[in-house]
């Protein structure tokens, strides 16, 4: 007998291992996947299949209808054309991972590393669960919603799992998590320079950062929220507590108003660097908003 793990590897990752080619659409022929398998030393049957088909709670694979294919649902790194249809998400799903890959997603948002898509999840206890899976478990909330107004596709599994090519930082929160990283080397910048309450981090290196890394830090008593400057309109990602939430639309301001002196300093434009932008930002008037 085979486990849904040993089969998962084979239809999503390494048909090869049981003698098996996957077709356009993900199936592999389960005469030959069996024999196959058998081949490769394990011992297996139709009925062992169709055991792991009903019974995985993951719904990670399924027959045709004449049950002469089988595939899995979602999950490959080797190349397949599932046609899913896109669908509307929900305004928000989740995604569950471990801390540990915590500081990637901060500096490069979520990928789909070796699969074909990210995987979402509706709720936060499934969430949570898939994290588990891979250390210390944390759990992201999506902006899908938004995502999907801003033009990203979506797509649903036979499974429940919801999918899409890439989740950029700006529609991550991380307020749930109790952790906040600057993606590079940072400076703060206080009240007395800027005209808010609190501290705003900016780069210091004054090098090339990438478009998708334009964004401040802004922390006040213990909370920080990430305001990110790659579109002209500020967007805010991350939840922070009442004190900071009241400077917020001062923050923006500030964005607005210092953001091509951002862009020249995260860009090291003609080496400018945090002396520079020191020198010509300009601090929020106390009355501006």
């Amino acid at each position: 007998m085979i486990d849904g793990k040993y089969l998962s590897y084979i239809l999503r990752h390494d048909p090869s291992a049981a003698y098996v080619e996957l077709d356009s659409g993900g199936y592999a022929d389960v005469d030959r996947l069996i024999g196959g398998i058998r081949r490769a030393g394990k011992q297996t049957d139709i009925s062992d299949l169709e055991r792991i088909v009903s019974t995985d709670s993951k719904h990670r694979f399924s027959f045709d209808e004449a049950h002469t294919k089988i595939r899995a649902n979602y999950g490959h790194s080797v190349a397949v054309d599932l046609q899913m249809k896109e669908v509307v998400p929900p305004s928000l799903l989740y995604h569950g991972t471990a801390r540990k890959y915590l500081d990637g997603i901060v500096a490069e948002g979520i990928k789909k590393q070796a699969r074909n898509y990210v995987h979402l999840s509706r709720d936060h206890e499934t969430a949570l669960s898939v994290g588990a899976r891979h250390g210390e478990a944390i759990v992201l909330e999506i902006a899908a919603g938004r995502m999907h107004d801003d033009g990203y596709k979506f797509y649903l599994s036979e499974s429940g799992v919801w999918l899409t090519e890439f989740v950029p930082c700006e529609y991550i929160s991380f307020g749930a998590v109790d952790y906040i990283v600057p993606p590079f080397e940072m400076s703060s910048l206080r009240e007395k320079r800027t005209g808010i309450t609190g501290e705003i981090w900016v780069c210091d290196i004054g090098k090339r950062i990438p478009p998708s890394q334009y964004r401040i830090i802004y922390g006040n008593a213990g909370s920080a929220v990430y305001v990110c400057f790659t579109d002209i309109v500020p967007q805010v990602v991350g939840d922070c507590n009442s004190a900071a939430l009241s400077e917020l639309p001062k923050v923006i301001e500030w964005v607005k108003l210092n953001r091509d002196f951002l862009i020249k300093l995260y860009d090291g434009h003609d080496d400018y660097d945090i002396a520079d932008f020191i020198h010509d930002m300009k601090p929020v008037k106390r009355n501006a908003v």
